[in-house]
């Protein structure tokens, strides 16, 4: 299997026919499932992998919530990224992006991102459902190769 450049960044999933021939031709599919990757990830808590999401789940209005995640940068471009809002729906979500630090042997920038959900919020219904699709935070990332980079967020707003 060869994976050409140019794919989206997220899960891949997809199926590889063949032609057999045991002594008898026989077509088969194959399943195909990976992630793409690129310089820029997430990594938090609430952050769940397989769904390429942030999962805030049901909140309540009277509380509030608040998380952390981390945009985590690599590659020779890694100290140009300064993430900027560009857009956040829903417009109850509030975004922070922190100050970034290299971590490990420097190879890598980690920027923190604290999403709020200031208490007295007005009900949304974000759950990542075909009747209530995703919100999503998108930041301008001054990085060349990917200039924005769009999360995904799963969220509910209840009185």
């Amino acid at each position: 299997v060869d994976v050409r450049p140019g794919l989206p960044i997220g899960p891949l999933r997809q199926g590889v026919k063949m032609d057999l021939r045991m002594p008898d031709e026989v077509a088969v599919e194959i399943p195909l499932e990976g992630s793409v990757t690129g310089d820029l990830g997430v990594a938090g808590a609430a952050w769940d992998s397989s769904r390429e999401a942030l999962l805030l789940g049901t909140v309540p209005s009277r509380t509030g919530s608040q998380t952390t995640l981390f945009l985590t940068v690599k590659g020779p471009h890694r100290e140009m990224v300064r993430p900027v809002v560009k857009e956040v729906v829903p417009d109850v979500l509030g975004v922070v992006v922190g100050e970034g630090k290299s971590i490990g042997a420097g190879t890598t920038v980690r920027i923190p991102l604290t999403i709020t959900i200031p208490p007295g919020s007005a009900p949304v219904n974000h759950v990542c459902s075909q009747q209530a699709p995703s919100g999503r935070i998108v930041l301008e990332t001054g990085h060349p190769d990917s200039p924005t980079f769009t999360i995904r967020v799963c969220v509910a707003v209840v009185p």
